[in-house]
């Protein structure tokens, strides 16, 4: 089993600043959700065995951040020019090359080459657009990176920072409260509907406790999502029909179960590191590449 996670750059300071291309920096914003999207894998237990990332400042600066928080030695990440200015083509090709005793890969880099690329390597998708700062996860069932077919990946986590307003947080917690209770009411009734119809008060102080905790640590994906979703429920007089779950199915991931409120981060133990390939950002030069077209 193979893994690769494509994250593009965090936000940097705009191309229009008269700073080189290659050369600009992350802005604040893009600092801080780098450590926010960061501490979520951390949460996740994602840990690459091998960082490579374009050597264009505000990847490799984004690489650093994660390489930090995720406890991954920033000296060994692998800097790779054909990464800035390449397509997906090329990148691909950069993937195959990789040794096979690496099983998690984690590549930095930019758009609109690792978009593409997902959308080719990715089963059942109509396309991905990565924003700054977002990561996908896709998962291979094969024992070698030599083999990156097209459209023979899973989907495994698709994440991104989010400027949610507590309205719309207020709106996915509401929608997710009531999509647990509908299911867990459901497996009640299936065991007992005297049941079902006297703990309707626990399951529902249960559910809204449930679904403050997931919007803690869920995907912002999944928060627009469930913000942007609204159950209808079925009038008395009226026959519910099964109905399809909120829930995307896309997606299979873990959630965290600990009591730990929003913000608090807990250290995890880390596993051994491989070792990588060494080059340090002192070997890198400017390339001759055609500058990223985007303006992020």
């Amino acid at each position: 089993m193979k893994t690769l996670y494509l994250v593009r750059h965090s936000k940097a300071i705009p191309g229009e600043s008269g700073v080189n291309d290659f050369k600009r920096p992350l802005e604040k914003r893009g600092v801080e959700d780098a450590k926010t999207i960061s501490k979520r894998l951390r949460k996740k237990e994602i840990f690459p065995d091998i960082m490579i990332a374009s050597p264009a400042d505000r990847a490799l600066e984004t690489a650093h951040i994660f390489a930090e928080i995720l406890g991954y030695p920033s000296r060994q990440i692998l800097l790779k020019e054909e990464i800035y200015g390449g397509n997906a083509a090329e990148i691909r090709h950069l993937l195959e090359q990789l040794d096979d005793h690496y099983d998690i890969a984690m590549l930095f880099g930019h758009e609109p080459a690792l978009s593409t690329l997902a959308t080719q390597l990715l089963r059942e998708t109509e396309g991905i657009e990565l924003r700054t700062t977002g990561v996908i996860g896709i998962g291979f069932d094969m024992p070698t990176w030599q083999n990156l077919n097209e459209q023979t990946g899973a989907l495994l986590l698709f994440d991104f920072p989010v400027r949610a307003t507590p309205k719309i947080y207020k709106k996915a917690k509401k929608a997710i409260s009531d999509e647990i209770s509908v299911s867990i009411e459901s497996i009640l009734e299936g065991i007992d509907s005297g049941v079902s119809q006297y703990m309707q008060k626990v399951l529902k102080k249960t559910s809204k406790k449930l679904a403050k905790e997931l919007t803690h640590v869920i995907q912002s994906s999944k928060i627009e999502h469930f913000a942007g979703s609204q159950r209808q429920k079925p009038s008395k007089n009226s026959v519910e029909q099964p109905a399809e779950s909120a829930l995307p199915t896309a997606e299979p991931e873990r959630f965290a179960t600990d009591e730990t409120s929003a913000g608090q981060e807990t250290e995890r133990k880390k596993p051994q590191r491989k070792k990588a390939v060494k080059e340090t950002t002192s070997m890198r030069t400017t390339p001759t590449a055609a500058p990223e077209t985007d303006a992020n």
